[in-house]
């Protein structure tokens, strides 16, 4: 009878310890399942794994996510023996508005042998926007690699600051055209009135485009003080570069190129025919542009310019409180 219970006994502590085992392995997977449930944590966890794929499709979680959090683990990678890593990184960080990486991307900046990784550095910054970086921009300027230097530039429109100005105008006498055309760009961004006088020195250059840009730019600048160099862009022996000016001018409601948009309702490119119709739009009016606007929508081919007509025409009646019915109204009627 005691043998008998001894070894019922026994065998209820056996099945008893089975049933705890069983748990506590349960319980441990439960925790492992949760930990692998966390997108944040795996995607960190996976930052540092030996093959490059893996450590891409992280970055790209985390950029996802834009979890502030993630911040740390991003700069540590910063370090990352890919290239490709490492732009992806920067672009995260960028997308985070990560201000506490600026000064490491800013050193990226100018040390990373890749250009790619150099080019996503300027970008990044003009997201993050710290004045530290300043320096490190100007610097980057003088990167060989053109892509970077037109993201450089780019990125120090954003900044309304002396030094960004300086930088600027200073670019506007670089040798490569593209960049000086890009420096008079981010001076238009940038609205400084202190690059009015730089610009306007630059009415004269030997490349049109350049000169184009440069109407466009001063058409960014509020105020009056544009007005006289953009007039005298008007007379300009390139034509794209007169009406770049005439639409500038028109933006300020100054209608002295109403003449030039006039002219260029013919003109063979569509893209000339709707910046003329848009000029006249701003400030035609309700008799000569009017007229010359309903006669180009009635003669237009091109769907996309015939479309743009008709709302400057709409623009041009309700602005002089046209009543008549159009030929647009009489050909829907």
């Amino acid at each position: 009878m005691i043998r008998g219970v001894g070894l019922g006994f026994f065998c209820f502590l056996a099945l008893l310890s089975r049933s705890w085992a069983a748990q506590t392995s349960a319980s441990s997977k439960t925790s492992a399942s949760a930990v692998s449930a966390d997108p944040l944590q795996q995607a960190i966890a996976d930052l540092k794994n030996p093959d490059v794929a893996p450590r891409q499709e992280a970055v790209q979680k985390l950029s996802q996510l834009r979890d502030p959090r993630s911040v740390p683990a991003l700069i540590e990678s910063l370090k990352d023996s890919n290239s490709a890593v490492r732009a992806a990184v920067i672009d995260a960080l960028g997308l985070l508005r990560a201000r506490q990486a600026s000064q490491a991307i800013g050193e990226l900046l100018l040390k990373d042998a890749d250009a790619q990784v150099r080019q996503a550095c300027a970008i990044s910054l003009g997201y993050i926007r710290d004045s530290q970086t300043i320096s490190s921009l100007i610097a980057g300027l003088k990167d060989p690699s053109e892509g970077v230097r037109h993201a450089v530039i780019r990125t120090l429109s954003l900044f309304r600051t002396s030094e960004s100005l300086k930088a600027l105008m200073g670019s506007l006498e670089h040798k490569d055209p593209t960049m000086r055309r890009a420096a008079a760009e981010a001076l238009g961004e940038l609205g400084m009135e202190e690059a009015l006088p730089a610009l306007a020195n630059h009415l004269e250059e030997p490349d049109p485009f350049f000169r184009q840009t440069v109407a466009n730019a001063l058409g960014r600048f509020s105020g009056t003080k544009a007005v006289e160099p953009l007039k005298k862009l008007l007379s300009d022996k390139d034509s794209n570069v007169k009406l770049e000016a005439a639409h500038a001018l028109a933006g300020m409601q100054e209608n002295v190129g109403a003449d030039i948009a006039l002219r260029s309702l013919t003109d063979p490119s569509p893209g000339i025919r709707q910046k003329a119709a848009d000029i006249l739009g701003m400030v035609g009016d309700k008799d000569k542009a009017y007229s010359a606007l309903q006669k180009a929508w009635k003669d237009e081919k091109d769907l996309g310019t015939k479309h743009v007509f008709e709302l400057k025409l709409n623009q041009l009646r309700a602005k002089h409180r046209i009543k008549e019915k159009t030929d647009i109204e009489k050909t829907k009627n």
